[in-house]
């Protein structure tokens, strides 16, 4: 019995290809049984696997004593796995209030955000969280009621960009026999009970009735939810290539849609090429509903000029046979300003640009690669650099020596020549130190702090969006 579990999650990573050898995993864990399960599972086929492991614990400071129990359960498990943990601590309830969230949104956000930033700090590949069968379950049918279309129904995806869900094929009553049989005595959340939250009157009322008609009901759910996710990724793949067939422009917050192209497809196309054009926009899809997607539809046949505001900023306009998706939100964003020293080592966030910058030491070694690709790193030469760094937005005036290039260059031309859109302009985080840039961050280093094979000690920094 003590393999059933462990077998499942070997066989949800392999054909769900979630993790790959040689991959650094953290572990988001709570201290409750799906996390603990899933950190000790991982932990017992870090072998089997060829992974690492480190984990990232979020007190959420709104349960109080009970909070601190968890945190303190959580640490003492890492360290009794020898498990490298990180802890932080977030008054949820405060950021709801000020972001007018519920408090379960709230929570959810900090969690990313922060597991995020974790991944970073310890360079994870992938974010492993404990979510189950029973919760992807919940979460199709909370939709179902609320309303949702085929994505909704899809449940919680086993993966999601670095995000990955190896729990996912396992039941809540297997988590808690493995915990049981390996005396793992994980913490409870009381919460979980409280049935004003719509996910436990589901848990514990709604889906206890349906059993009563159905007793596998639950797998039943998963299983539909599991094909409509198989049917959803083929539509969303076709779907793709007719958005890209209808596009007539692309540029940083514009998209311009060809009307004859898009009415040429079949309604469930359509709609789901208007998903995909919003996202490309928007960043994401929260808060678009289907009522948003079917009102841009009954527009199209509309003589003349309309436009619809979406929430997050976004406008869908329509004029002589085009639809063009914009964000509004960009326009403001060329008053934006900020100046902070950055930590060294460690991690600094620029909520103003919505980024961070991590910063890391390393020992010159005969394998350190001198020529990086992703322009998003930047190695520099630490014994070059006096004084303190500071990260800030560009001034005027601003020049510097593009790597590679003899002599200086004023940052306009530079961000020009790189084809950077206006509105972009004044997010880009310039590292600088004793007033001269080091860094222009996501683009090109200063070629006087380069390193070279006379580098003893490197300075790497990493900018990842927030």
């Amino acid at each position: 019995m003590l393999a059933v579990l462990k077998d499942k999650l070997l066989q949800t990573v392999k054909s769900r290809r979630l993790i790959s050898q040689g991959d650094r995993v953290l572990v988001g864990i709570s201290g409750g049984p799906d996390s603990t399960a899933l950190l000790h599972a991982l932990f017992n086929l870090r072998s089997a696997l060829g992974i690492s492991l480190c984990a990232a614990h979020l007190n959420h400071m709104i349960r109080g004593k009970s909070a601190l129990l968890d945190e303190k359960f959580v640490a003492s498990f890492c360290r009794k796995l020898r498990v490298p943990l990180k802890i932080k601590r977030a008054d949820v309830m405060a950021i709801a209030k000020e972001k007018k969230l519920s408090l379960e949104d709230a929570g959810r956000r900090a969690r990313y955000k922060f597991f995020e930033e974790a991944a970073s700090e310890f360079k994870a590949a992938k974010i492993a969280m404990g979510h189950t069968a029973d919760d992807s379950v919940e979460t199709v049918l909370m939709r179902l009621i609320t309303g949702a279309g085929a994505k909704g129904l899809v449940g919680i995806p086993a993966k999601r960009g670095k995000i990955v869900r190896p729990l996912i094929d396992c039941t809540r009553k297997e988590i808690e026999r493995y915990c049981g049989q390996n005396h793992l005595a994980p913490r409870v959340d009381e919460s979980n009970r409280d049935v004003k939250f719509l996910r436990n009157r589901i848990r514990h009322e709604l889906i206890p009735l349906l059993e009563k008609f159905n007793p596998r009901v639950r797998s039943a759910i998963k299983r539909t939810s599991d094909l409509l996710g198989d049917e959803l990724e083929y539509i969303t793949e076709i779907s793709a290539g007719a958005l890209s067939k209808a596009t007539v422009l692309k540029t940083s917050g514009k998209l311009i849609l060809d009307v004859g192209r898009l009415k040429a497809y079949p309604d469930p196309i359509k709609r789901h090429m208007l998903r995909l054009a919003i996202e490309s926009i928007k960043g994401d899809l929260e808060n678009i509903t289907y009522s948003h997607i079917a009102e841009i539809l009954s527009k199209l046949s509309v003589k003349g000029r309309f436009e619809l505001h979406l929430p997050s900023s976004t406008i869908v306009s329509g004029e002589r046979n085009r639809l063009t998706i914009t964000s509004s939100a960009l326009k403001p964003l060329k008053e934006v300003r900020f100046c902070r020293k950055l930590k060294v080592p460690g991690v600094t966030h620029i909520n103003e640009a919505g980024i961070s910058i991590s910063v890391e030491t390393i020992k010159r070694r005969s394998g350190l690669n001198l020529k990086l690709k992703d322009s998003n790193v930047a190695l520099l030469d630490f014994d070059k650099l006096k004084g303190m760094l500071v990260v800030r937005s560009r001034r005027d005036g601003d020049r510097f020596s593009p790597l590679g290039i003899s002599g200086t260059k004023k940052l306009k031309d530079f961000l020009i020549d790189e084809k950077v859109p206006n509105e972009k302009k004044d997010l880009i985080p310039i590292v600088s130190s004793k007033g001269r840039i080091v860094w222009v961050g996501g683009h090109r280093i200063n070629e006087a702090f380069k390193i070279t094979k006379a580098t003893r000690t490197a300075l790497r920094l990493v900018l990842v969006e927030a």
